[in-house]
Protein backbone atom coordinates (compact mmCIF):
# COMPACT_ATOMS: atom_id res chain seq x y z
CA UNK A 1 0.00 0.00 0.00
CA UNK A 2 1.25 3.46 -1.02
CA UNK A 3 2.52 5.36 2.05
CA UNK A 4 0.86 8.99 1.73
CA UNK A 5 -0.21 12.56 3.17
CA UNK A 6 -0.88 15.37 2.40
CA UNK A 7 -1.78 19.29 3.45
CA UNK A 8 -5.33 21.56 2.33
CA UNK A 9 -2.67 24.39 1.71
CA UNK A 10 -0.56 22.70 -0.31
CA UNK A 11 -3.59 21.27 -2.66
CA UNK A 12 -4.21 24.52 -4.18
CA UNK A 13 -0.75 25.35 -4.16
CA UNK A 14 0.38 22.41 -6.62
CA UNK A 15 -1.96 23.45 -8.95
CA UNK A 16 -1.62 27.02 -9.58
CA UNK A 17 2.61 26.96 -8.51
CA UNK A 18 3.22 26.18 -4.85
CA UNK A 19 2.05 28.24 -1.82
CA UNK A 20 3.62 31.18 -0.28
CA UNK A 21 4.86 29.20 2.50
CA UNK A 22 6.40 26.37 0.52
CA UNK A 23 7.59 28.67 -2.02
CA UNK A 24 9.57 30.66 0.77
CA UNK A 25 10.63 27.09 2.66
CA UNK A 26 11.61 24.28 -0.52
CA UNK A 27 12.41 22.27 2.58
CA UNK A 28 8.83 21.95 3.37
CA UNK A 29 7.79 21.51 0.61
CA UNK A 30 9.73 19.09 -0.03
CA UNK A 31 9.12 16.98 3.22
CA UNK A 32 4.87 16.99 2.17
CA UNK A 33 5.73 15.46 -1.48
CA UNK A 34 7.90 12.71 -0.05
CA UNK A 35 5.18 12.17 2.45
CA UNK A 36 2.53 12.47 0.42
CA UNK A 37 4.46 9.72 -2.54
CA UNK A 38 7.18 7.59 -0.34
CA UNK A 39 6.69 3.68 -1.05
CA UNK A 40 8.20 2.66 2.59
CA UNK A 41 8.05 4.08 5.48
CA UNK A 42 12.28 4.36 5.53
CA UNK A 43 11.92 6.97 3.27
CA UNK A 44 10.62 8.97 6.08
CA UNK A 45 13.44 8.85 8.20
CA UNK A 46 15.39 11.81 6.81
CA UNK A 47 12.18 13.87 7.93
CA UNK A 48 11.42 12.93 11.25
CA UNK A 49 15.52 12.74 11.75
CA UNK A 50 14.92 16.64 10.86
CA UNK A 51 12.22 16.89 12.99
CA UNK A 52 13.68 16.51 16.05
CA UNK A 53 16.43 18.56 15.25
CA UNK A 54 14.65 21.87 13.73
CA UNK A 55 11.71 23.46 15.53
CA UNK A 56 10.61 25.32 12.33
CA UNK A 57 9.30 21.95 11.17
CA UNK A 58 7.13 21.18 13.94
CA UNK A 59 4.15 22.41 12.41
CA UNK A 60 0.35 21.55 11.12
CA UNK A 61 1.66 21.53 7.72
CA UNK A 62 4.10 18.81 7.93
CA UNK A 63 3.00 17.24 11.39
CA UNK A 64 -0.60 16.12 10.00
CA UNK A 65 0.75 14.82 6.95
CA UNK A 66 3.28 12.74 9.39
CA UNK A 67 0.57 11.17 10.98
CA UNK A 68 -1.65 10.29 8.26
CA UNK A 69 1.49 8.30 6.75
CA UNK A 70 2.14 6.53 10.63
CA UNK A 71 -1.60 5.52 11.32
CA UNK A 72 -1.39 4.03 7.47
CA UNK A 73 1.48 1.96 7.69
CA UNK A 74 1.87 -1.41 7.75
CA UNK A 75 5.76 -2.34 8.78
CA UNK A 76 7.42 -5.11 7.24
CA UNK A 77 10.64 -6.13 8.94
CA UNK A 78 12.42 -4.13 11.60
CA UNK A 79 13.73 -1.65 9.27
CA UNK A 80 10.01 -0.46 8.74
CA UNK A 81 8.93 -0.71 12.31
CA UNK A 82 11.95 1.26 13.64
CA UNK A 83 10.88 3.75 11.26
CA UNK A 84 7.69 3.51 11.97
CA UNK A 85 8.57 4.39 15.64
CA UNK A 86 10.48 7.58 14.81
CA UNK A 87 7.54 8.85 13.68
CA UNK A 88 5.63 8.73 16.42
CA UNK A 89 8.10 9.61 18.67
CA UNK A 90 8.04 12.96 16.57
CA UNK A 91 4.42 13.04 17.08
CA UNK A 92 4.41 12.50 20.52
CA UNK A 93 7.49 14.68 21.17
CA UNK A 94 7.03 17.26 19.03
CA UNK A 95 3.10 17.84 18.08
CA UNK A 96 1.60 18.51 21.40
CA UNK A 97 -2.35 18.09 22.15
CA UNK A 98 -3.40 17.65 18.60
CA UNK A 99 -1.79 14.36 18.16
CA UNK A 100 -3.44 12.37 21.20
CA UNK A 101 -6.27 10.68 18.94
CA UNK A 102 -3.59 9.47 16.30
CA UNK A 103 -1.71 8.12 19.15
CA UNK A 104 -4.62 6.35 21.06
CA UNK A 105 -5.52 4.70 17.64
CA UNK A 106 -2.14 3.18 17.33
CA UNK A 107 -2.16 2.78 20.64
CA UNK A 108 -5.17 0.52 20.87
CA UNK A 109 -5.89 -1.19 17.35
CA UNK A 110 -2.58 -1.69 16.39
CA UNK A 111 -1.06 -5.27 17.29
CA UNK A 112 2.04 -5.25 20.03
CA UNK A 113 5.07 -3.61 18.18
CA UNK A 114 7.60 -1.05 19.01
CA UNK A 115 5.53 1.18 17.57
CA UNK A 116 2.17 0.25 19.73
CA UNK A 117 4.70 0.94 23.13
CA UNK A 118 5.66 4.04 21.60
CA UNK A 119 2.22 5.41 20.64
CA UNK A 120 1.36 4.28 24.22
CA UNK A 121 4.30 5.67 25.69
CA UNK A 122 2.56 9.62 24.59
CA UNK A 123 -0.78 9.08 25.51
CA UNK A 124 -2.48 10.99 27.66
CA UNK A 125 -5.11 10.84 29.88
CA UNK A 126 -7.61 13.28 28.57
CA UNK A 127 -8.06 14.87 25.00
CA UNK A 128 -7.49 18.38 24.84
CA UNK A 129 -7.26 20.81 21.94
CA UNK A 130 -7.47 20.59 18.33
CA UNK A 131 -7.30 17.08 17.09
CA UNK A 132 -5.94 15.62 14.11
CA UNK A 133 -8.31 13.25 12.56
CA UNK A 134 -7.38 10.75 11.20
CA UNK A 135 -8.29 10.52 7.43
CA UNK A 136 -8.51 14.34 7.09
CA UNK A 137 -5.14 14.19 4.88
CA UNK A 138 -6.55 12.87 1.12
CA UNK A 139 -3.79 10.51 0.48
CA UNK A 140 -5.08 10.26 -3.71
CA UNK A 141 -6.08 13.60 -3.96
CA UNK A 142 -3.08 14.93 -3.43
CA UNK A 143 -1.29 12.71 -5.78
CA UNK A 144 -3.11 13.50 -8.64
CA UNK A 145 -2.66 17.09 -8.08
CA UNK A 146 1.11 16.48 -7.76
CA UNK A 147 0.86 14.62 -11.12
CA UNK A 148 -0.98 17.29 -13.15
CA UNK A 149 0.99 19.91 -12.07
CA UNK A 150 3.75 17.88 -13.63
CA UNK A 151 2.55 17.01 -16.21
CA UNK A 152 1.42 20.70 -17.25
CA UNK A 153 4.98 21.91 -17.03
CA UNK A 154 6.13 23.48 -20.10
CA UNK A 155 8.38 21.28 -22.52
CA UNK A 156 12.39 20.96 -21.44
CA UNK A 157 14.99 22.86 -23.46
CA UNK A 158 18.82 22.45 -23.98
CA UNK A 159 18.54 26.39 -22.33
CA UNK A 160 16.96 25.23 -18.95
CA UNK A 161 19.06 22.47 -19.03
CA UNK A 162 22.57 24.19 -19.39
CA UNK A 163 21.34 26.49 -16.69
CA UNK A 164 20.46 23.82 -14.30
CA UNK A 165 23.58 22.18 -14.70
CA UNK A 166 25.15 25.27 -13.52
CA UNK A 167 23.99 25.62 -10.24
CA UNK A 168 26.41 25.26 -7.97
CA UNK A 169 27.45 22.33 -5.39
CA UNK A 170 27.31 23.16 -2.09
CA UNK A 171 24.32 25.36 -2.92
CA UNK A 172 20.95 25.28 -0.59
CA UNK A 173 17.28 24.11 -1.74
CA UNK A 174 16.24 27.57 -1.38
CA UNK A 175 19.14 28.64 -3.56
CA UNK A 176 18.07 25.99 -6.13
CA UNK A 177 14.91 27.23 -5.93
CA UNK A 178 15.27 30.55 -6.91
CA UNK A 179 17.86 29.36 -9.39
CA UNK A 180 15.50 26.76 -11.58
CA UNK A 181 12.23 27.05 -10.08
CA UNK A 182 9.97 24.70 -8.27
CA UNK A 183 10.74 21.58 -9.20
CA UNK A 184 8.27 18.73 -10.70
CA UNK A 185 9.47 15.89 -7.93
CA UNK A 186 11.39 14.70 -4.93
CA UNK A 187 12.47 12.26 -3.48
CA UNK A 188 14.14 9.88 -0.66
CA UNK A 189 13.72 7.01 -2.61
CA UNK A 190 17.33 5.46 -2.98
CA UNK A 191 19.16 2.52 -1.97
CA UNK A 192 19.55 3.02 2.10
CA UNK A 193 22.50 1.86 3.79
CA UNK A 194 21.79 2.09 7.31
CA UNK A 195 22.83 5.15 7.95
CA UNK A 196 24.21 7.52 5.35
CA UNK A 197 22.12 6.65 2.77
CA UNK A 198 19.04 8.37 4.78
CA UNK A 199 20.62 11.66 5.12
CA UNK A 200 20.08 12.23 0.90
CA UNK A 201 17.22 13.98 -0.84
CA UNK A 202 16.43 14.64 -4.47
CA UNK A 203 15.01 17.24 -6.86
CA UNK A 204 13.88 16.39 -9.99
CA UNK A 205 12.99 19.12 -13.01
CA UNK A 206 11.11 17.06 -15.19
CA UNK A 207 13.14 16.06 -19.02
CA UNK A 208 16.20 17.81 -17.48
CA UNK A 209 17.91 15.99 -14.66
CA UNK A 210 18.14 15.65 -10.72
CA UNK A 211 19.90 17.48 -8.43
CA UNK A 212 20.79 15.19 -5.36
CA UNK A 213 21.21 17.30 -1.80
CA UNK A 214 23.08 15.97 1.22
CA UNK A 215 21.81 16.27 5.01
CA UNK A 216 24.57 17.32 7.86
CA UNK A 217 23.71 17.88 10.82
CA UNK A 218 24.53 21.87 12.22
CA UNK A 219 24.63 22.36 8.70
CA UNK A 220 21.54 21.58 7.03
CA UNK A 221 20.78 20.49 3.21
CA UNK A 222 23.41 21.37 0.63
CA UNK A 223 23.70 20.04 -3.12
CA UNK A 224 25.90 17.26 -3.82
CA UNK A 225 25.77 16.30 -7.40
CA UNK A 226 23.75 17.80 -10.50
CA UNK A 227 22.97 15.09 -13.31
CA UNK A 228 21.45 16.33 -16.49
CA UNK A 229 19.52 13.76 -18.77
CA UNK A 230 16.22 14.23 -19.56
CA UNK A 231 14.89 10.24 -19.51
CA UNK A 232 17.10 9.09 -16.35
CA UNK A 233 14.53 10.15 -13.88
CA UNK A 234 11.18 10.14 -15.39
CA UNK A 235 10.07 7.41 -13.21
CA UNK A 236 9.79 9.60 -10.44
CA UNK A 237 7.49 12.30 -11.89
CA UNK A 238 4.59 11.70 -9.95
CA UNK A 239 1.99 10.95 -13.05
CA UNK A 240 3.78 7.81 -13.51
CA UNK A 241 1.10 6.31 -11.00
CA UNK A 242 -1.38 6.51 -13.98
CA UNK A 243 0.49 7.14 -17.05
CA UNK A 244 -1.97 6.27 -19.51
CA UNK A 245 -4.06 8.88 -18.18
CA UNK A 246 -1.48 12.09 -19.00
CA UNK A 247 -0.85 10.53 -22.73
CA UNK A 248 2.64 9.08 -21.07
CA UNK A 249 4.17 5.90 -22.15
CA UNK A 250 3.79 2.37 -20.07
CA UNK A 251 6.53 1.21 -17.93
CA UNK A 252 7.87 -1.40 -20.69
CA UNK A 253 7.96 1.17 -23.36
CA UNK A 254 9.67 3.97 -20.79
CA UNK A 255 12.22 0.89 -19.71
CA UNK A 256 13.09 0.32 -23.21
CA UNK A 257 13.34 3.79 -24.02
CA UNK A 258 15.95 4.63 -21.61
CA UNK A 259 17.53 1.20 -22.42
CA UNK A 260 18.11 2.12 -25.68
CA UNK A 261 18.62 5.81 -25.31
CA UNK A 262 22.49 5.73 -25.18
CA UNK A 263 22.60 7.94 -21.98
CA UNK A 264 25.05 6.39 -19.01
CA UNK A 265 22.82 7.71 -16.82
CA UNK A 266 19.11 6.64 -18.09
CA UNK A 267 20.66 2.97 -18.67
CA UNK A 268 22.05 2.47 -15.19
CA UNK A 269 19.12 3.79 -13.43
CA UNK A 270 16.43 1.62 -15.22
CA UNK A 271 18.75 -1.57 -14.93
CA UNK A 272 18.40 -0.43 -11.36
CA UNK A 273 14.57 -0.57 -11.40
CA UNK A 274 14.15 -3.35 -13.78
CA UNK A 275 16.42 -5.49 -11.23
CA UNK A 276 14.78 -4.21 -8.09
CA UNK A 277 11.22 -4.79 -9.55
CA UNK A 278 12.10 -8.09 -11.44
CA UNK A 279 10.24 -6.79 -14.10
CA UNK A 280 12.21 -7.38 -16.98
CA UNK A 281 10.06 -8.34 -20.29
CA UNK A 282 11.34 -10.65 -23.26
CA UNK A 283 11.75 -7.81 -25.28
CA UNK A 284 14.02 -5.63 -22.62
CA UNK A 285 16.06 -8.97 -22.13
CA UNK A 286 16.61 -9.36 -26.28
CA UNK A 287 17.54 -5.79 -26.49
CA UNK A 288 19.86 -5.81 -23.62
CA UNK A 289 21.46 -8.95 -25.43
CA UNK A 290 21.78 -7.08 -28.86
CA UNK A 291 23.35 -3.95 -27.21
CA UNK A 292 25.58 -6.02 -24.98
CA UNK A 293 27.37 -8.27 -28.77
CA UNK A 294 26.89 -4.59 -30.23
CA UNK A 295 29.60 -2.85 -28.07
CA UNK A 296 31.55 -5.89 -26.81
CA UNK A 297 35.05 -5.28 -28.48
CA UNK A 298 35.06 -1.53 -27.47
CA UNK A 299 37.63 -0.30 -24.52
CA UNK A 300 34.96 1.25 -22.23
CA UNK A 301 35.37 3.70 -19.58
CA UNK A 302 34.85 1.97 -15.70
CA UNK A 303 31.22 3.57 -15.62
CA UNK A 304 29.98 2.22 -18.62
CA UNK A 305 31.71 -1.13 -18.32
CA UNK A 306 29.83 -1.16 -15.31
CA UNK A 307 26.55 -0.48 -16.74
CA UNK A 308 27.29 -3.29 -19.41
CA UNK A 309 27.85 -5.40 -16.48
CA UNK A 310 24.24 -5.62 -15.21
CA UNK A 311 23.38 -6.15 -18.69
CA UNK A 312 25.20 -9.28 -17.85
CA UNK A 313 24.08 -10.15 -14.55
CA UNK A 314 20.45 -9.87 -15.78
CA UNK A 315 20.67 -11.89 -18.60
CA UNK A 316 22.31 -14.69 -16.72
CA UNK A 317 19.63 -14.06 -13.58
CA UNK A 318 16.51 -13.40 -15.76
CA UNK A 319 17.37 -14.86 -19.21
CA UNK A 320 18.90 -17.92 -18.49
CA UNK A 321 20.31 -20.78 -21.26
CA UNK A 322 18.70 -18.24 -23.89
CA UNK A 323 21.86 -16.12 -23.39
CA UNK A 324 24.45 -18.41 -22.76
CA UNK A 325 26.05 -18.03 -26.33
CA UNK A 326 25.60 -14.20 -25.79
CA UNK A 327 27.39 -13.97 -22.52
CA UNK A 328 29.93 -16.13 -24.17
CA UNK A 329 30.69 -14.06 -26.89
CA UNK A 330 31.14 -11.07 -24.94
CA UNK A 331 33.62 -12.74 -22.25
CA UNK A 332 35.50 -13.94 -25.03
CA UNK A 333 35.51 -10.28 -26.91
CA UNK A 334 35.82 -8.00 -24.04
CA UNK A 335 38.95 -5.90 -23.18
CA UNK A 336 37.39 -5.38 -20.40
CA UNK A 337 38.05 -7.15 -16.96
CA UNK A 338 35.33 -6.46 -14.93
CA UNK A 339 32.77 -6.91 -18.13
CA UNK A 340 34.14 -10.15 -18.65
CA UNK A 341 34.28 -11.56 -14.95
CA UNK A 342 30.17 -10.80 -15.08
CA UNK A 343 29.78 -12.24 -18.80
CA UNK A 344 31.26 -15.27 -17.17
CA UNK A 345 29.27 -16.02 -14.52
CA UNK A 346 26.88 -19.26 -13.90
CA UNK A 347 23.55 -19.32 -15.76
CA UNK A 348 20.46 -19.56 -13.85
CA UNK A 349 18.18 -21.95 -15.00
CA UNK A 350 14.35 -21.90 -14.67
CA UNK A 351 13.17 -18.45 -14.58
CA UNK A 352 12.77 -17.95 -18.33
CA UNK A 353 10.98 -20.59 -20.38
CA UNK A 354 12.33 -19.77 -23.25
CA UNK A 355 15.79 -21.50 -23.98
CA UNK A 356 15.83 -20.80 -27.69
CA UNK A 357 19.24 -19.57 -28.44
CA UNK A 358 19.58 -15.72 -28.78
CA UNK A 359 21.15 -15.07 -32.50
CA UNK A 360 23.17 -11.86 -32.72
CA UNK A 361 21.03 -9.52 -35.35
CA UNK A 362 17.18 -11.06 -34.27
CA UNK A 363 16.63 -8.00 -32.75
CA UNK A 364 17.37 -4.35 -34.76
CA UNK A 365 18.51 -1.55 -32.41
CA UNK A 366 17.77 1.19 -35.16
CA UNK A 367 14.24 -0.43 -35.60
CA UNK A 368 13.77 -0.29 -31.55
CA UNK A 369 14.86 3.16 -30.76
CA UNK A 370 12.29 3.98 -33.75
CA UNK A 371 10.12 2.35 -31.70
CA UNK A 372 10.95 3.78 -28.59
CA UNK A 373 12.02 7.26 -29.28
CA UNK A 374 12.82 9.51 -26.35
CA UNK A 375 9.84 11.63 -25.24
CA UNK A 376 11.80 14.65 -24.93
CA UNK A 377 13.74 15.22 -27.85
CA UNK A 378 14.02 18.90 -27.44
CA UNK A 379 16.49 18.35 -24.68
CA UNK A 380 20.10 16.56 -26.55
CA UNK A 381 22.54 18.21 -23.47
CA UNK A 382 23.53 15.90 -20.60
CA UNK A 383 26.17 16.17 -17.92
CA UNK A 384 27.18 15.15 -14.72
CA UNK A 385 27.02 11.16 -14.44
CA UNK A 386 30.81 10.80 -15.80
Amino acid sequence: MKIAGTLAFLLAGMVAGASARAADDPMLWAYQYVLATATDPIQIIPITMNVRGEQELRVPELLDSLAEVAINSKPEGRPQELACKEMIESLGRYGGPRYQTTLRKIASDWVPSPTREAARKFVEPKLTGDQYIPGTVKFEELRARFAAAAAATAAPTDERARHLAQFPLGGTPAELVAWAGLPQAASSRFPQSPLGGLQRLAFYYRGIGRVMFHHSFGNGWHAQQVIIDPIAYEDFMPYRESPGKYQQPDGQALALMQLLSDSPAAMRVVLDTVEAADSATPEFLDTAAELLLTHRAETMEDKIADIYAWMCVLLARDGGPRYANVLATVAQATPNEHLRKHAGQKIRDGKNPDTTPYVAGSISLAAQRAKYPSIYPTVSFRSGYM
